[in-house]
């Protein structure tokens, strides 16, 4: 995969400016999704039955899921998912490396991606150092 935005990025997406409070992801669509550890699913959201951009569906079809990692709580948001393609459900307890979804490009998105974002008591943070890229 490739990142194509960084947390903490000013970029301009659609014509509307922000600051990216996430990590994006580019692979192709159905690219597995794995849990980054063990957690519990809170919110599996999958209302978008195609694999296109709504720019009116914010994160797209998306799964949280809660990681209690020394004694701190982070909440990560796993966005964009590819219709249909989730393999968990809320209340679900996942092991690290477990697959939860597919990559898509649903909702506010401009091509097929993982949007990575966590956050600590409802504030966001850059989370990177949360993924083990080892393999």
């Amino acid at each position: 995969s490739l990142i194509t935005s960084y947390y903490g990025e000013e970029r301009i997406v659609f014509n509307n400016y922000s600051i990216h409070e996430a990590w994006d992801f580019a692979c192709p669509s159905l690219t597995p999704v794995y849990s980054i550890g063990e957690g519990i699913v809170k919110t599996v959201r999958f209302n978008q039955n195609s694999n296109i951009t709504d720019t009116s569906n914010g994160a797209g079809n998306y799964i949280e899921i809660l990681y209690n990692i020394d004694d701190v709580e982070y909440l990560v948001i796993y966005a964009h998912l590819y219709p249909n393609s989730s393999k968990v459900k809320e209340g679900d307890k996942v092991s690290s490396w477990q697959q939860i979804a597919g990559v898509g490009t649903t909702g506010y998105s401009t091509g097929d991606h993982l949007h990575f974002q966590v956050s600590v008591d409802g504030r966001n943070i850059d989370g990177l150092n949360l993924v083990d890229f080892t393999l």
